[in-house]
């Protein structure tokens, strides 16, 4: 019995030393740096999308969408040069917490479309990157086309089709 709970203890132990190597513990300066970045690519965002009281004119709202796309060139940049040092980093892989980093891609201009492409891509490759987070990023930088829905019909069991 003793063999049996050391054995169980020591095969946790792989475990959650696996696990444990999988998470990139990032300087707290640059997770610092990262949650910034993040709050920025929200900073007018949300405000301009729900004037729902038109308290901006359409001249006011101009103004504000210019300097967050400033805003969102200024963290794109910096979050490639970040991806390129440190691998992609978001809070299934380092010491990040619940930042949604994928939107600072998402929100970039197409003059960085090409250059994020190979990086995500590779990051996907080293295993950095989910395949949702991958995808929607994907999604963006190629135009955010609508999505399609590739359908097999299932010919025995087809209820779609038989109605």
């Amino acid at each position: 019995m003793k063999k049996i709970i050391y054995i169980l203890f020591f095969l946790s132990l792989n475990v959650h030393c696996q696990e444990a190597k999988k998470q990139k513990i990032l300087d707290p300066v640059l997770v610092e740096e990262i949650h910034l970045i993040c709050e920025r690519d929200q900073l007018l965002r949300g405000y301009i999308l729900t004037d729902k009281e038109y308290l901006l004119t359409k001249e006011e709202k101009k103004v504000l969408w210019k300097l967050q796309n400033d805003i969102d060139d200024y963290n794109t940049r910096r979050f490639i040069q970040i991806v390129k040092e440190h691998g992609y980093v978001d809070s299934s892989n380092s010491n990040i917490e619940s930042f949604a980093t994928y939107a600072i891609f998402m929100h970039s201009s197409e003059k960085y479309w090409e250059e994020i492409r190979l990086l995500i891509d590779e990051e996907k490759k080293k295993g950095n990157l989910d395949k949702s987070s991958h995808g929607i990023i994907t999604w963006h930088i190629t135009g955010r086309p609508e999505p399609t829905i590739n359908y097999i019909p299932n010919k025995e069991n087809d209820s779609l089709n038989k109605q």
